[in-house]
């Protein structure tokens, strides 16, 4: 959702290489390969807790294939998008998301992991009561997060969403799950 407001903003070209944002890191990896989980980059189960630094140890993952070849479903990739926004913005990933998403819709009661350093996992630990995540819902819903483009673009590819008739799907932390058909929200 957060990639979709800097796309509709144009602060993001989807497919770019991620060297465009990411200046240390020399790749052609593009947002949307991560996006669709075709990056390439090989995923090695560790613990995140164990983690220090979460952008340095991704930034640090060999690829087993070149981007855009094969669909593997991969968490840590999805970490180098939490990157991206800090470089293109300047904050980290939660005060982004407070910005954008949070202040807006007055959702006040969240938490969202961190490695040691204080960068919010892109991929996974946030967690929301589920009035607000169907806040959020109905807010994609309506467009009033990203554009109907990108919603358009979620819906025909993905993009960490699951598309669904003509919806999509968003499964959440601790089996919560998001479901947007049309104007109709569903909550797990």
């Amino acid at each position: 959702i957060l990639i979709g407001t800097l796309f509709d903003a144009a602060k993001l070209d989807l497919d770019k290489p991620l060297t465009e944002y990411i200046p240390e890191y020399i790749t052609k990896i593009t947002t949307r390969d991560i996006l669709t989980h075709r990056s390439g980059i090989n995923e090695e189960l560790i613990n995140r807790e164990s983690l220090w630094d979460v952008h340095t140890y991704v930034l640090g993952l060999a690829t087993s294939h070149e981007p855009g070849e094969h669909y593997k479903y991969n968490n840590y990739a999805v970490e180098l998008l939490g990157l991206v926004i800090k470089k293109i913005t300047g904050k980290n990933l939660i005060e982004y998301a407070k910005e954008k998403i949070f202040r807006p819709l007055q959702i006040t009661n969240y938490e969202w992991d961190c490695d040691k350093l204080g960068n919010t996992y892109a991929s996974t630990g946030l967690s929301l009561r589920s009035y607000d995540l169907f806040k959020i819902g109905v807010a994609l819903g309506k467009d009033k997060i990203t554009s109907d483009v990108y919603r358009g673009l979620i819906n025909t590819h993905g993009f960490l969403f699951r598309p669904m008739g003509n919806g999509f799907t968003i499964d959440g932390y601790s089996g919560q799950m998001l479901c947007v058909l049309g104007n109709r929200i569903l909550l797990r």
